[in-house]
This record gives structure tokens, C-alpha cells and sequence, in this order.
């Protein structure tokens, strides 16, 4: 499920991060942090009331010249309303309105998204009644808040939920049975004409969809008998000189198409190799716990021998060396060469994404696992896998404290090779045998 936005919004100093930390350190539950945002992780996952949403801070990412300050701020506020759902303004009760507050009411006004405007550093009932002038900047009604002591942090949140747009414009249908795969990858390497090429020659059906995420574009074809969906991310609409904003607002719309999608295609461009950007995009993907295919673009532009191929493959991996259980294809966009057997790579992927090894081979496997060195008196009792998308697998050990990390990679690759689960990330736990756990298996 794609999740909704909300993204703090305000000019420097008026209390978003102390806010941010307030609310994410007291939630009613916190599920996880967002892998690849840049910088002191000002993204998080969140749920209160039952909703969840992404909620981000915008803080830290200001130029400090006081000559580019405003700029900056405006030019800030501009890319973080582009990815909102909904928009919580903070303004500061101690300095009253400002002119750069002031300017921002009138972008937020502008975009029509929705928006909660939150009055900051109200710590006591003394200043609390000093929050009318702010209806003057046109945002509706001021909310009292204080970061520091959380004081109206939860009636805030509850505003937010209500202006949260409902959860049927973000869950996909469950009759929908189209894989859903992501184009991610830097600018200009391809990815688009990945898509066209698609839906120029290998198409039974195509529709773009309507109504979905402002971040994407959507593709829905039929290649190889099987319906899925291409999502293309979307630049941001319009450039910037503040390259830190750009860098992280890209992030965050990689993020959610993640969120998207079965399996991530990343597209690099031979001639650059792979790059720390490709590097981190991979541990996003695994982070996210989605499939994964590495398309190695304009392959018709190198010269090759019988040796072409090999080589530059042993090139990517040797650049990631324990990422060698997902697969390169070698295409060519422009033409169309290979790019066929890219999708049908990615929907093999799929496959061992959502496959369920049977608890009778698992065990036998269990049985068959030779001793590695320095695993001491580690002793496997059994093995369940509890999960699919991505696969999952808990290890019932007599005592889960003594598993070290080599152990666990000696695991994870014997377990791969062993039923060929390729292309996907894996979940391994080591758990103590208890009585509970033995229930919990019959």
C-alpha cells in the first residue's frame, strides 16, 4: 500500500524538528524507519487513530546564507508540497507572522492541498491566546503546540488523520492480480524508453491509469500472458539550484514508489558502472523487502567479444560482492534488445518472491546443513518458513544468543542455493526453542 504524506512545512528555527522528534518518539505505534532518506532520518513511517502515514520533516535543508534564505525556504517549500498529501505549516507564537510565513501560506494556498496550521513553542496558557493573529495568514484555524512538552501535539495528529485521503485511493484492489514493477534509477539512464519499448512492441493491452499517485506514471500491460503494472517515476516538475533539497525529495519519491511495487527494476548505464546512487538504491529495495532485477543499459553502444558479457558482469559484482543473488540483464532500450527477457526476469522474481517452501523439504534441509567452522555447539532444531513477499524463515536453535552474523550468511546462502531463491531479499531469524515456539509450528 502506497502510503499518504504529510510533511512539515515552516521557515528556519520555529520548532519543525523539536515537533518531528516529539511526535515520532510518542507514538501510539512507530513501524519502522525509512531506509535511504538523506540525513539524520527525516522520514518515518507513523500510524495514530488507526491511519498510517509518512510524515516528514523538512528541517536541515536551508542554504545558511542569510542572502539565499528565503529563496532557499521558498524553493524548499515548493518541492515538499509537490509529494504532500496533507501540509502542517508551523509558525512560531514568540515572533508572530513573518513576511517569509507569510510567502509560504501563499504557495500552500496556491497548491490547494490540505493543511493543518500548527502554532509552535506554546508552552504554557500565557501565550496560548496570543495564536489569533495568525488567522490572518489564511490557513484556517490555529492549533496551540508545543514540541518541547507535547503539549496539543494529539489533537494536531487528529486533525491530520481527518484530512488524510481515504485508504481505498491508496490499497490496491485485491482482485487485482497485476505484478507491479518499478523503474527506479538516476536521470536520463533509460527508463522511460524501457516503457516505450514495451508498450511498442510487447503489449496485448495497454491503459495508463488514471488517478494514481501524483509522484508516477503508470503503464498497465500484458507481456508474456501475465497483466502487470510499469511505474515510472516521475522527475521532480521543475528544477532547483539547491541540490541537497533535490537529492532528498527524490528519495522520498523513490521511497514510495517502493512502496508500490512487487519488484524494483534498477536501470544503470553501462558505461558509468555502478555507482554509490545505484549501490544505495539496492539497500533501499532490500530494506523495503521487494524483489529485484539490475537492468545494464545501452549495451549496444559497447564493443564485445565472447568475453564482453562475462566481464562486465564480474564488474557490477565485484562492486557488490554479497549482492550477487540478483540478476543482471544487459539491454538495450533504444532497440528494444533484451528488454523482453528484463520483464520476464522480473516476473521469475516475483515467482520466488511469493514461493512457499514446504516445511517437510525445509526440515530435510535442516537435517542436511553441514557444521561450518566456528559455529561452536550451535544445534538447529527445525526450520518454519512464516512469511512470503519477501520469503521468511525462523530457525529454532537451541541458543539464539550464540548465532553470530557469519552464521546466519552461511545460512542464507546454503538456503538459497539450496531451493534457488534468487532476486529477492530474505528474512532469517534464529529463535530459541521454547515450548511456545513448538505450538506455534504444529
Amino acid at each position: 500500500m502506497d502510503l499518504p504524506v504529510v510533511t512539515i512545512i515552516g521557515r528556519p528555527n520555529v520548532g519543525k524538528s523539536t515537533l518531528f522528534n516529539r511526535i515520532i518518539r510518542k507514538p501510539l505505534a512507530i513501524t519502522d524507519d525509512r531506509p535511504g532518506v538523506t540525513r539524520d532520518r527525516n522520514a518515518h513511517e507513523f500510524e495514530w487513530n488507526g491511519r498510517s502515514f509518512l510524515l516528514v520533516d523538512t528541517g536541515g535543508y536551508v542554504i545558511s546564507s542569510k542572502d539565499f534564505m528565503e529563496q532557499a525556504v521558498s524553493e524548499q517549500s515548493r518541492l515538499a508540497l509537490e509529494d504532500s498529501d496533507v501540509v502542517l505549516f508551523i509558525a512560531d507564537v514568540k515572533t508572530g507572522i513573518t513576511d517569509l510565513d507569510s510567502d509560504i501560506a501563499k504557495l500552500i494556498l496556491k497548491s490547494g492541498k490540505p493543511v493543518v496550521l500548527g502554532i509552535a513553542k506554546v508552552d504554557n496558557n500565557r501565550t496560548e491566546s496570543e495564536i489569533y493573529g495568525f488567522y490572518n495568514l489564511g490557513l484556517g484555524e490555529p492549533m496551540p503546540i508545543s514540541g518541547k512538552t507535547g503539549r496539543g501535539s494529539g489533537d494536531l495528529l487528529d486533525c491530520i488523520v481527518e484530512l488524510l485521503p481515504t485508504e481505498e485511493e491508496f490499497e490496491r484492489d485485491e482482485e487485482d492480480t497485476a505484478v507491479r514493477i518499478a523503474l527506479i534509477g538516476r536521470p536520463n539512464v533509460g527508463k522511460s524508453s524501457i516503457v516505450n519499448s514495451i508498450t511498442g512492441t510487447n503489449t496485448v493491452l495497454v491503459t495508463d491509469i488514471a488517478g494514481t499517485t501524483r509522484d508516477a506514471i503508470d503503464t498497465r500491460v500484458t507481456v508474456s500472458g501475465q497483466e502487470i503494472v510499469l511505474i515510472d517515476t516521475a522527475g521532480l516538475k521543475r528544477a532547483t539550484k539547491l541540490k541537497e533539497s533535490l537529492e532528498y525529495y527524490s528519495s522520498l519519491r523513490t521511497l514510495r514508489t517502493l512502496d508500490r511495487c512487487d519488484v524494483a527494476i534498477i536501470v544503470i548505464d553501462i558505461d558509468d558502472g555502478l555507482t554509490s546512487y545505484e549501490k544505495r538504491l539496492i539497500s533501499d529495495v532490500e530494506s523495503a523487502g521487494k524483489g529485484l532485477v539490475l537492468a545494464a543499459n545501452k549495451w549496444d553502444l559497447i564493443e564485445k567479444d565472447t568475453n564482453t558479457l562475462k566481464k562486465y558482469q564480474t564488474e557490477i559484482f565485484d562492486e557488490i560482492p554479497d549482492k550477487a543473488v540478483y540478476p543482471v540483464v544487459f539491454i538495450s532500450a533504444k532497440h528494444g534488445q533484451r528488454v523482453k527477457k528484463l520483464i520476464d526476469k522480473a516476473l521469475e522474481v516475483n515467482e520466488v518472491r511469493n514461493n512457499r517452501v514446504q516445511t517437510s523439504a525445509l526440515n530435510r534441509f535442516v537435517e542436511d546443513l553441514p557444521r561450518p567452522p566456528g559455529s561452536g555447539d550451535i544445534i538447529i532444531y527445525y526450520a518454519t518458513q512464516y512469511d512470503v513477499a519477501p520469503p521468511s524463515f525462523a530457525f529454532i536453535v537451541n541458543d539464539d544468543r550464540r548465532v553470530k552474523e557469519n552464521f546466519i550468511r552461511f545460512v542464507e546462502g546454503r538456503l538459497r542455493s539450496k531451493f534457488n531463491i534468487m532476486g529477492t531479499p530474505v528474512n532469517i531469524s534464529f529463535k530459541r526453542r521454547t515450548r511456545k515456539s513448538d505450538e506455534e509450528t504444529k
